[in-house]
């Protein structure tokens, strides 16, 4: 992650940033804006973010310095950390991370990267390319998979994939996928451990200040599948920690979108769902799309429907009433 401080000499430099509002700093869009003056695009260096709220352009700031240097990221870096910090008060605010994990995240042991060699490794990515997932892409974004036993057999993670859940690009937990025929499916480091749980975690909690429209699902295969949009809450009954991300989160469209089926309560998806939006809709307009209205034979979620199909199902949907939320869950 670039330095925040020598970040912001190289924006000031380049493009006069302007501190605007909520810990951003505004300039013109590099991707819009040439000669307009409009100042649509925004920076949070604490973030390490870039967004044009004219465009819809989002991204992490290296990636922009290394496109307008016309660099690679490396590059980039070395070139962002040759400015020296600015000695100015940035008045960081931490409006969307609650940090609650006082302990550096470390990976099980035997991790490699996705794209790792092994016969470990290729059967990793043949499960993943099988749900339809770019490997290139998993690697950017911190995937990996477990090749070796640890002596603790709770520390074990051997034949699990393993999923980063981050917070402003930081590691702040993970969780263990089965691609081998392990016991457990899934495989989640203990609360204790990293001071921060399952359930406090949101996959992809980026998107919820970097995006303009959220779709909300319940699992990270989901959540991948509508890409840069989409974020996973691991169920539907959010965590205060995840309740404040999402409340605060600066998104204009909030989508929930659940799976096909029934809870161990007897109570839908779809109604649990449902329930979750009352606690939305009077704050921006909120949707729960009924994937049974696209769901083919044995499709129970949005990996097995796809992005597109949601994407027009959303398109013809009109945002929840407290009456028409009120006449569902009757």
């Amino acid at each position: 992650m670039l330095d925040p401080r020598k970040a912001y000499t190289y924006f000031l430099n380049h493009f006069g940033v302007k501190q605007s509002t909520n810990g951003w700093h505004k300039l013109d869009c590099p991707h819009c804006d040439k000669a307009r003056g409009k100042q649509k695009g925004a920076i949070r260096f604490d973030w390490s973010r870039f967004k044009c709220w004219e465009c819809g352009q989002s991204e992490w700031l290296i990636d922009l310095v290394a496109w307008l240097e016309d660099m690679n990221i490396h590059q980039a870096f070395d070139l962002v950390h040759t400015y020296q910090a600015t000695d100015i008060d940035l008045n960081f605010e931490d409006i969307h991370f609650d940090k609650t994990s006082t302990t550096k995240v470390t990976l099980p042991d035997g991790f490699k990267g996705i794209t790792s060699d092994g016969v470990l490794g290729m059967r990793a990515r043949k499960y993943l390319q099988g749900r339809g997932f770019d490997i290139d892409e998993l690697e950017f974004k911190g995937f990996g998979y477990c090749a070796e036993h640890a002596e603790d057999e709770k520390e074990s993670y051997f034949g699990y994939i393993i999923v980063p859940f981050k917070s402003r690009g930081e590691l702040i937990y993970y969780q263990g996928r089965d691609f081998i025929g392990n016991a457990y499916r899934f495989k989640n480091p203990p609360t204790e451990k990293f001071g921060i749980g399952k359930a406090d975690c949101i996959f992809n909690e980026d998107s919820l200040i970097m995006q303009d429209i959220n779709f909300t699902v319940e699992g990270w295969a989901d959540a991948l599948t509508m890409g840069d949009m989409g974020n996973s809450t691991q169920g539907w009954h959010l965590s205060p920690r995840q309740m404040k991300l999402m409340i605060n989160s600066t998104c204009s469209h909030q989508v929930f979108v659940p799976d096909i089926g029934i809870a161990t309560d007897g109570i839908s998806f779809y109604k649990k769902a449902l329930q979750l939006a009352l606690q939305f809709i009077d704050l921006k307009p909120t949707y729960v799309l009924d994937l049974t209205k696209l769901s083919g034979s044995g499709d129970k979620d949005v990996n097995d429907i796809g992005m597109m199909p949601v994407l027009d199902l959303f398109e013809s949907s009109k945002p929840l009433t407290y009456s028409k939320i009120i006449t569902e869950l009757l």
